[in-house]
């Protein structure tokens, strides 16, 4: 027979849970932040090690952010960051070339 769910006394529960987790989760500071940053380039540096998977890790990396991006943030966001990542290695590329030709 099919379990009849109370959809009202089911979110209040849920919204009491989160509160709950919401209150006993610690503070995330700024260091916790980028040296979880600087481990995952690291995993993914260490994967591409082998010129034959830059490709392959490049992607696999891509595709992980660009899906989780757009179920945290949207699509609009998601492209965005994207966009502004795109113009941050153009840009550096053309710093690159600058300081070579001085040189």
């Amino acid at each position: 027979m099919a379990k009849i769910i109370d959809l009202q006394a089911y979110r209040a529960r849920q919204e009491t849970e989160m509160l709950g987790v919401c209150q006993t989760t610690p503070q995330i500071g700024v260091e916790y932040i980028d040296g979880l940053a600087e481990k995952v380039e690291g995993v993914l540096d260490n994967a591409a090690q082998n010129d034959r998977f830059v490709h392959t890790v490049a992607l696999t990396a891509g595709r992980y952010a660009a899906m989780q991006l757009f179920q945290l943030h949207g699509r609009a966001q998601t492209l965005s960051f994207f966009e502004d990542c795109i113009q941050t290695v153009e840009l550096c590329d053309d710093l690159l070339k600058q300081i070579d030709e001085e040189f």
